[in-house]
């Protein structure tokens, strides 16, 4: 009896170890709530058939960034919290390009990867601290850190986003 009650303490034991193990690239978690992204394309890393599906707790376990920036549509700073796009496509194991991004009203814009790759644009989550709506421009927004400035940037800061397609 004394052994049974050992392997059960083990099997608990290894168990807690594998459920404290982060969430890393090639080992996707399911989401758990609405999903509120869905990325396909180019990708190795999914969680759904060939597509990575998000919900806010897996966009939030991701290292988060801030990003103090101004923007045509808002008044002054604003801070957005998010998660760095190259960051992103890391974590999804990406071998693509640019970035097909569309909106939940089906707006559709290219993201150039050197865009990405090179400038600190995140797909934020919390806009001064307060995740948004869909009235507000959210639940996703990708944010440029020069957008007010620069023409290119501003045609390409996608709120409402809902779907990226890394392509070839």
């Amino acid at each position: 009896m004394k052994l049974s009650g050992v392997r059960v303490a083990t099997s608990a034991l290894v168990l807690l170890l594998f459920a404290a193990v982060p969430v890393r690239a090639g080992d996707l978690a399911l989401a758990t709530e609405t999903v509120i992204l869905t990325v396909s394309g180019e990708i190795e890393n999914t969680n759904n058939s060939n597509v990575a599906d998000f919900d806010y707790g897996l966009l939030e376990a991701l290292p988060a960034f801030t990003l103090v920036t101004t923007t045509p549509w808002t008044d002054g700073d604003q801070v957005f919290d998010g998660v760095l796009l190259r960051e992103l496509m890391a974590h999804l194991g990406a071998t693509g390009g640019a970035l097909r991004s569309t909106a939940l009203n089906d707006y559709v814009i290219e993201i150039p990867e050197e865009d990405y790759a090179e400038d600190d644009v995140i797909v934020a989550y919390r806009h001064n601290g307060q995740r948004m709506p869909v009235r507000e421009k959210g639940p996703l927004w990708v944010i440029y850190p020069d957008g007010a400035d620069n023409p290119e940037a501003e045609r390409r800061m996608i709120w409402q986003l809902r779907r990226i397609e890394v392509l070839p």
